[in-house]
Protein backbone atom coordinates (compact mmCIF):
# COMPACT_ATOMS: atom_id res chain seq x y z
CA UNK A 1 0.00 0.00 0.00
CA UNK A 2 1.37 3.53 -1.01
CA UNK A 3 1.32 6.54 1.33
CA UNK A 4 -1.22 8.53 -1.02
CA UNK A 5 -2.96 5.27 -0.87
CA UNK A 6 -2.91 5.11 3.08
CA UNK A 7 -3.76 8.65 3.20
CA UNK A 8 -6.90 8.32 1.30
CA UNK A 9 -8.08 5.70 2.99
CA UNK A 10 -7.47 6.02 6.88
CA UNK A 11 -6.83 10.32 6.74
CA UNK A 12 -9.47 12.06 4.70
CA UNK A 13 -12.99 11.74 4.00
CA UNK A 14 -14.61 11.08 0.77
CA UNK A 15 -17.85 8.66 0.42
CA UNK A 16 -19.69 7.20 3.38
CA UNK A 17 -18.59 3.70 2.99
CA UNK A 18 -15.16 4.93 2.75
CA UNK A 19 -15.62 7.31 6.02
CA UNK A 20 -17.51 4.46 8.22
CA UNK A 21 -14.64 1.85 7.21
CA UNK A 22 -11.96 4.75 8.14
CA UNK A 23 -13.15 5.45 11.24
CA UNK A 24 -13.81 2.01 12.78
CA UNK A 25 -10.89 0.44 11.54
CA UNK A 26 -9.42 3.63 13.75
CA UNK A 27 -11.58 2.75 16.60
CA UNK A 28 -10.81 -0.79 16.36
CA UNK A 29 -7.39 -0.69 16.15
CA UNK A 30 -6.69 1.92 19.07
CA UNK A 31 -9.16 0.02 21.40
CA UNK A 32 -7.19 -3.21 20.51
CA UNK A 33 -3.61 -2.01 21.30
CA UNK A 34 -5.33 0.25 24.52
CA UNK A 35 -6.69 -3.46 25.76
CA UNK A 36 -3.33 -5.38 25.34
CA UNK A 37 -1.41 -2.46 27.13
CA UNK A 38 -3.99 -2.32 29.71
CA UNK A 39 -4.43 -6.31 29.66
CA UNK A 40 -0.17 -5.99 30.48
CA UNK A 41 -0.45 -3.28 32.76
CA UNK A 42 -3.47 -4.39 34.79
CA UNK A 43 -1.45 -7.83 35.42
CA UNK A 44 2.00 -6.54 36.70
CA UNK A 45 0.34 -3.52 38.70
CA UNK A 46 -2.42 -5.94 40.56
CA UNK A 47 0.61 -8.70 41.18
CA UNK A 48 2.92 -5.51 42.50
CA UNK A 49 0.29 -4.19 44.71
CA UNK A 50 -1.45 -7.15 45.91
CA UNK A 51 -5.58 -7.24 46.40
CA UNK A 52 -5.80 -4.43 49.10
CA UNK A 53 -4.04 -1.72 47.53
CA UNK A 54 -5.23 -2.84 44.12
CA UNK A 55 -8.76 -2.43 45.57
CA UNK A 56 -8.14 0.71 47.25
CA UNK A 57 -6.63 2.13 43.38
CA UNK A 58 -9.86 0.99 42.13
CA UNK A 59 -12.12 1.90 44.46
CA UNK A 60 -10.64 5.88 44.63
CA UNK A 61 -10.95 5.50 40.54
CA UNK A 62 -14.49 4.51 40.43
CA UNK A 63 -15.64 7.47 43.84
CA UNK A 64 -13.91 10.16 41.70
CA UNK A 65 -15.51 8.75 38.38
CA UNK A 66 -18.67 8.62 40.38
CA UNK A 67 -18.32 12.85 41.22
CA UNK A 68 -18.33 13.61 37.82
CA UNK A 69 -21.18 11.53 36.31
CA UNK A 70 -22.95 14.64 34.81
CA UNK A 71 -20.51 15.78 33.07
CA UNK A 72 -22.12 14.87 29.77
CA UNK A 73 -26.15 13.87 30.41
CA UNK A 74 -26.24 13.55 27.02
CA UNK A 75 -24.44 16.78 25.41
CA UNK A 76 -22.05 15.30 23.31
CA UNK A 77 -25.10 13.20 21.46
CA UNK A 78 -27.09 16.15 21.37
CA UNK A 79 -24.23 18.40 20.00
CA UNK A 80 -23.32 15.64 16.84
CA UNK A 81 -27.10 15.47 16.28
CA UNK A 82 -27.49 19.75 16.08
CA UNK A 83 -24.28 19.59 14.14
CA UNK A 84 -26.10 18.00 11.46
CA UNK A 85 -28.88 19.96 11.62
CA UNK A 86 -27.82 23.33 11.84
CA UNK A 87 -24.82 24.08 8.84
CA UNK A 88 -25.24 27.63 9.35
CA UNK A 89 -24.81 27.70 13.28
CA UNK A 90 -21.41 26.04 13.95
CA UNK A 91 -20.13 28.50 16.16
CA UNK A 92 -22.78 29.72 17.78
CA UNK A 93 -23.15 25.88 18.62
CA UNK A 94 -20.03 25.38 19.26
CA UNK A 95 -19.03 27.42 21.81
CA UNK A 96 -22.75 27.28 23.34
CA UNK A 97 -21.84 23.79 23.88
CA UNK A 98 -18.44 24.15 25.32
CA UNK A 99 -19.73 26.51 27.99
CA UNK A 100 -22.50 24.33 29.24
CA UNK A 101 -19.99 21.50 29.45
CA UNK A 102 -17.83 23.89 31.47
CA UNK A 103 -20.74 24.36 33.45
CA UNK A 104 -21.54 20.94 34.42
CA UNK A 105 -17.95 20.42 35.28
CA UNK A 106 -18.69 23.14 37.54
CA UNK A 107 -20.69 21.22 38.83
CA UNK A 108 -19.27 17.57 39.51
CA UNK A 109 -15.90 19.61 40.91
CA UNK A 110 -18.63 21.14 43.63
CA UNK A 111 -19.48 17.17 44.60
CA UNK A 112 -15.93 16.19 44.57
CA UNK A 113 -15.03 19.37 46.85
CA UNK A 114 -18.24 17.84 48.85
CA UNK A 115 -17.03 13.82 49.03
CA UNK A 116 -13.61 15.06 49.94
CA UNK A 117 -14.17 15.18 53.49
CA UNK A 118 -15.65 12.11 53.79
CA UNK A 119 -13.22 9.72 52.46
CA UNK A 120 -10.01 7.82 54.02
CA UNK A 121 -7.44 10.49 54.81
CA UNK A 122 -5.07 7.49 52.81
CA UNK A 123 -6.98 8.11 49.44
CA UNK A 124 -7.40 11.90 49.75
CA UNK A 125 -4.68 12.51 47.55
CA UNK A 126 -5.13 9.92 44.19
CA UNK A 127 -8.76 11.02 44.85
CA UNK A 128 -7.49 14.80 44.18
CA UNK A 129 -5.28 13.66 40.73
CA UNK A 130 -8.50 11.38 39.49
CA UNK A 131 -10.66 14.43 39.61
CA UNK A 132 -8.17 16.60 38.34
CA UNK A 133 -8.23 13.96 35.21
CA UNK A 134 -11.76 13.76 35.21
CA UNK A 135 -11.82 17.05 34.39
CA UNK A 136 -9.25 17.18 31.70
CA UNK A 137 -11.40 13.58 30.30
CA UNK A 138 -14.14 16.48 30.08
CA UNK A 139 -13.07 18.87 28.16
CA UNK A 140 -11.11 16.39 26.34
CA UNK A 141 -14.60 14.22 25.71
CA UNK A 142 -16.11 17.59 23.97
CA UNK A 143 -12.78 17.94 21.27
CA UNK A 144 -13.90 14.11 20.48
CA UNK A 145 -17.34 14.78 20.32
CA UNK A 146 -16.21 17.78 17.62
CA UNK A 147 -13.82 15.36 15.62
CA UNK A 148 -17.22 12.68 15.85
CA UNK A 149 -19.32 15.69 14.50
CA UNK A 150 -16.67 16.41 11.52
CA UNK A 151 -16.22 12.65 10.69
CA UNK A 152 -12.94 12.83 12.03
CA UNK A 153 -12.72 9.58 14.47
CA UNK A 154 -9.34 9.38 13.33
CA UNK A 155 -8.07 12.01 16.02
CA UNK A 156 -10.15 10.17 18.75
CA UNK A 157 -8.40 6.96 18.15
CA UNK A 158 -4.74 8.13 18.04
CA UNK A 159 -5.56 10.04 21.14
CA UNK A 160 -6.59 6.70 22.73
CA UNK A 161 -3.60 4.92 22.01
CA UNK A 162 -1.77 8.15 23.27
CA UNK A 163 -3.49 7.76 26.31
CA UNK A 164 -3.41 4.13 27.71
CA UNK A 165 -0.11 3.61 26.48
CA UNK A 166 1.60 6.46 27.79
CA UNK A 167 -0.22 5.62 31.02
CA UNK A 168 -0.05 1.79 30.62
CA UNK A 169 4.44 2.24 30.78
CA UNK A 170 4.43 4.86 32.88
CA UNK A 171 2.01 2.13 35.45
CA UNK A 172 4.43 -0.51 34.70
CA UNK A 173 7.70 1.43 35.05
CA UNK A 174 6.12 3.28 38.51
CA UNK A 175 5.21 0.04 40.26
CA UNK A 176 8.05 -1.93 39.67
CA UNK A 177 10.20 0.55 41.59
CA UNK A 178 7.60 1.88 44.02
CA UNK A 179 4.38 0.52 45.73
CA UNK A 180 2.75 4.27 45.85
CA UNK A 181 -0.91 4.43 44.51
CA UNK A 182 -0.33 8.65 44.04
CA UNK A 183 2.39 7.61 42.08
CA UNK A 184 0.20 5.51 40.12
CA UNK A 185 -2.38 7.96 39.93
CA UNK A 186 -0.03 10.39 38.39
CA UNK A 187 0.50 7.57 36.23
CA UNK A 188 -3.23 8.04 34.56
CA UNK A 189 -2.89 11.63 34.93
CA UNK A 190 -0.10 12.24 32.71
CA UNK A 191 -1.44 9.92 29.83
CA UNK A 192 -5.08 11.90 30.16
CA UNK A 193 -2.91 14.86 29.42
CA UNK A 194 -0.94 14.16 27.10
CA UNK A 195 -3.76 12.63 24.84
CA UNK A 196 -5.80 16.12 26.14
CA UNK A 197 -2.79 18.01 24.41
CA UNK A 198 -2.76 16.15 21.27
CA UNK A 199 -6.91 16.90 20.56
CA UNK A 200 -6.64 20.55 21.51
CA UNK A 201 -3.94 20.76 18.93
CA UNK A 202 -5.95 18.83 15.71
CA UNK A 203 -9.32 20.10 17.58
CA UNK A 204 -8.19 24.25 17.58
CA UNK A 205 -9.00 25.03 13.83
CA UNK A 206 -12.29 23.97 14.27
CA UNK A 207 -13.53 25.38 17.67
CA UNK A 208 -14.95 28.95 18.26
CA UNK A 209 -14.31 31.44 21.44
CA UNK A 210 -16.26 30.97 24.14
CA UNK A 211 -18.05 35.05 23.60
CA UNK A 212 -19.91 33.28 20.94
CA UNK A 213 -22.02 31.30 23.05
CA UNK A 214 -26.28 32.14 22.73
CA UNK A 215 -27.93 32.53 25.74
CA UNK A 216 -31.35 31.15 23.46
CA UNK A 217 -29.48 28.19 21.90
CA UNK A 218 -27.99 27.50 25.99
CA UNK A 219 -31.28 27.38 26.58
CA UNK A 220 -32.71 25.30 24.07
CA UNK A 221 -29.55 22.86 24.66
CA UNK A 222 -30.48 22.17 28.23
CA UNK A 223 -34.03 21.95 27.46
CA UNK A 224 -32.97 19.24 24.75
CA UNK A 225 -30.57 17.76 27.37
CA UNK A 226 -33.26 17.46 30.39
CA UNK A 227 -34.35 12.84 28.92
CA UNK A 228 -30.71 12.18 28.91
CA UNK A 229 -30.43 13.02 32.39
CA UNK A 230 -31.90 10.54 34.00
CA UNK A 231 -30.95 7.79 32.05
CA UNK A 232 -27.50 8.41 31.93
CA UNK A 233 -27.01 9.00 35.45
CA UNK A 234 -28.35 5.49 36.47
CA UNK A 235 -26.30 3.99 33.52
CA UNK A 236 -23.49 5.08 34.92
CA UNK A 237 -24.70 4.54 38.18
CA UNK A 238 -24.99 1.26 37.49
CA UNK A 239 -21.32 0.55 35.90
CA UNK A 240 -20.12 1.76 39.51
CA UNK A 241 -22.15 1.17 42.24
CA UNK A 242 -20.99 -2.67 42.37
CA UNK A 243 -17.66 -1.29 43.88
CA UNK A 244 -18.79 1.57 46.13
CA UNK A 245 -21.02 -1.55 47.73
CA UNK A 246 -18.28 -4.01 47.77
CA UNK A 247 -15.75 -1.31 49.02
CA UNK A 248 -18.43 -1.01 51.79
CA UNK A 249 -19.64 -3.74 53.33
CA UNK A 250 -16.54 -6.04 52.58
CA UNK A 251 -13.06 -4.62 52.18
CA UNK A 252 -10.51 -3.26 49.43
CA UNK A 253 -8.81 -6.99 48.87
CA UNK A 254 -12.53 -8.05 47.64
CA UNK A 255 -12.66 -4.91 45.19
CA UNK A 256 -9.16 -5.85 44.15
CA UNK A 257 -10.30 -9.51 43.32
CA UNK A 258 -13.22 -8.08 41.72
CA UNK A 259 -12.15 -5.37 39.63
CA UNK A 260 -9.36 -8.10 38.09
CA UNK A 261 -12.48 -10.64 36.66
CA UNK A 262 -14.22 -6.68 35.78
CA UNK A 263 -11.42 -5.60 33.49
CA UNK A 264 -11.71 -8.70 30.81
CA UNK A 265 -15.04 -8.70 30.65
CA UNK A 266 -15.19 -4.75 29.76
CA UNK A 267 -13.68 -5.53 26.42
CA UNK A 268 -16.71 -7.68 25.20
CA UNK A 269 -18.41 -4.62 24.51
CA UNK A 270 -15.79 -3.46 22.46
CA UNK A 271 -17.12 -3.58 19.05
CA UNK A 272 -21.01 -2.92 19.25
CA UNK A 273 -20.10 0.50 20.99
CA UNK A 274 -17.16 1.26 18.30
CA UNK A 275 -19.69 0.57 14.80
CA UNK A 276 -22.89 2.53 16.71
CA UNK A 277 -20.22 5.49 17.57
CA UNK A 278 -19.23 5.92 14.05
CA UNK A 279 -22.50 5.60 12.41
CA UNK A 280 -24.71 7.71 14.82
CA UNK A 281 -23.58 11.45 12.95
CA UNK A 282 -24.75 9.79 9.75
CA UNK A 283 -27.95 8.34 11.43
CA UNK A 284 -28.84 12.08 12.57
CA UNK A 285 -27.84 13.38 9.12
CA UNK A 286 -29.96 11.05 7.33
CA UNK A 287 -33.02 10.82 9.92
CA UNK A 288 -35.20 12.83 7.72
CA UNK A 289 -34.11 10.94 4.31
CA UNK A 290 -36.00 8.38 4.52
CA UNK A 291 -34.36 6.91 1.26
CA UNK A 292 -31.22 6.94 2.87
Amino acid sequence: MNLNLFKSLFFSNQQLSQIIFKNTSWMISANVIAKLFKFAMMIVVARELGPGLFGNFNYVIVLSAMCFILSDVGLNLLIIREFQEKKNHIPTLVATGFSIKLLLILINIIFACILYFFIDPLLKLPFIIFSSMNIIDGVKQYWITLNRAHLKQEYEGISFIIETTLTSIFSIFIVLNSINIIYLALSYFSGSLFACIYLYIKTKPIMHPISNTCMTQFTYLLKKMAPFTISIFLATAITGVDTLMIQWMLNAEAVGLYSSGLKISDAIVIIPTIFGSVLFPFLTQFQKQPQR
